[in-house]
């Protein structure tokens, strides 16, 4: 329920970003703790209710690809969303091909029982164990028209 609450939040700002200036390019990113298919992040590609945005990382939902593992499943909670503009005048375009994670071998954690990979954490618990963080950040590429 929280996170359906801040994504209405979101929505919200949205809209009255969009009421202020209709042209603007809007992105949200970041680690939302939830699924590109969770209610909360359904609610901002809604383009019939919500605020249409494309989210650049839905693609990778339920793949072996994602930013964070749990209990040994690759998920996607980091996801850069950008706004569906309409106007031919915007100089940048993005496409699900240019969307991913960053992932270097320094950023990994090589499991020597069983060979998985994870992020790196920097705490677990109590314990430091100096990694780069339990989730990899995602990017997206913009190119020029």
């Amino acid at each position: 329920i929280k996170r359906i609450t801040v994504s209405n939040i979101l929505s919200e700002a949205i809209s009255t970003t969009r009421k202020s200036n209709p042209e603007a390019i809007i992105v949200a990113m970041g680690d939302f703790n939830d699924h590109p298919s969770d209610e909360s992040m359904l609610q901002l590609t809604n383009c019939d209710v919500g605020p249409c945005l494309t989210n650049f990382h839905a693609a990778f939902d339920y793949t072996d690809i994602g930013s964070y593992v749990y209990r040994g499943n690759w998920e996607v909670l980091d996801q850069i969303l950008v706004n569906n503009r309409k106007s031919p005048d915007t100089h940048w375009r993005a496409s699900q091909n240019n969307s991913g994670f960053v992932r270097y071998n320094w950023m990994m954690y090589k499991n020597e029982k069983d060979q998985t990979e994870v992020p790196s954490k920097t705490y677990g618990g109590s314990y430091f164990y100096s990694g780069f963080s339990d989730h990899l950040p995602a990017y997206l590429i913009l190119e020029k028209k």
